[in-house]
């Protein structure tokens, strides 16, 4: 079931330094947000042919990840070795946690943008992904010179 007006989205994120899985909340991002982001990742010049594409997404991941990401699952975060809190009316609450969390785990928030901003794909999408093997399953290195072979006309 997909609710069309959640009042709390939420992903897991696997946490390498720990293991943990850190449940983030998080709200849609608004039209204005979606062109905002879209204009920040695709540039476009006055008088130009051509639209430029940004290379290095992650920033702008982050910093829209993080904009709206609401809050997290207690009981993962700790600060001091104290659990903190997202929630302002907790008793442990932090209220730097958000920035903490981007100095810390700044992949947590890209994982929020990736998941906000594509709220939809078409079936099967996913199931492609890269495959690693080891170099002879590809054959011979198409970098390396090849060797000239006899043409029949020898000398």
């Amino acid at each position: 079931m997909f609710e069309l007006n959640p009042t709390k989205q939420c992903v897991e994120v696997e946490l390498a330094g720990s293991g943990d899985i850190l449940t983030l909340y998080y709200r849609a991002p608004t039209n204005a947000e979606r062109l905002a982001r879209h204009n920040e990742l695709v540039k476009r010049e006055a008088g130009a042919k051509k639209t430029k594409i940004v290379s290095y997404t992650f920033p702008i991941s982050v910093k829209y990840g993080s904009k709206l990401c609401t809050g997290f699952e207690t009981g993962v975060l700790a600060l001091d070795g104290k659990m903190i809190s997202s929630d302002p009316a907790a008793e442990d609450y932090c209220a730097e946690w958000k920035g903490l969390l981007e100095k810390a785990c700044p992949d947590a928030f890209v994982v929020v943008d990736s998941i906000a901003f594509r709220a939809a794909k078409l079936p099967g999408a996913d199931e492609g992904g890269i495959e690693y093997v080891e170099d002879d399953e590809l054959g011979p290195d198409p970098s390396e010179p090849s060797t000239p072979t006899s043409t029949g006309a020898e000398a």
